[in-house]
């Protein structure tokens, strides 16, 4: 986690690896140390968040699972909360292109890339 001043805004920037298995737990520990920490900021996030938000758009598999992961849930109710958005899914909202790719399964999928919504960073 960094702070930086960039014309005379405050950025909070963090770079995340999620584990790869299915760990609300986890989102919630992140995001209540980000809170205070990026109280007087905008927030950036990246890195690899090991899920999917949308399994229809983000998955290249037939029968994608409809369901969103426990870990999925909350990160989008913090997204909602903090006011923060997938910025590649925001200017693609129909678009299938992956970031990962499994070659043992031949899946393809698309990892969020969070920062603050479009109209916060003016």
């Amino acid at each position: 986690i960094i702070k930086v001043v960039i014309y005379n805004k405050c950025f909070t920037i963090l770079n995340l690896y999620s584990p790869n298995n299915d760990d609300p737990e986890f989102f919630h520990r992140v995001f209540s140390e980000l809170l205070d920490l990026s109280a007087d900021s905008s927030l950036i996030i990246g890195g690899d968040f090991n899920l999917t938000l949308n399994t229809s758009l983000d998955r290249s598999s037939k029968c994608p699972n409809t369901k969103p992961s426990g870990s999925a849930k909350v990160l989008m109710n913090y997204m909602d909360d903090l006011g923060i958005g997938d910025v590649w899914r925001l200017n693609n909202p129909t678009k299938k292109e992956y970031t990962f790719f499994s070659p043992v399964s031949t899946e393809m999928e698309q990892s969020p890339h969070l920062t603050p919504w479009q109209n916060s960073l003016s």
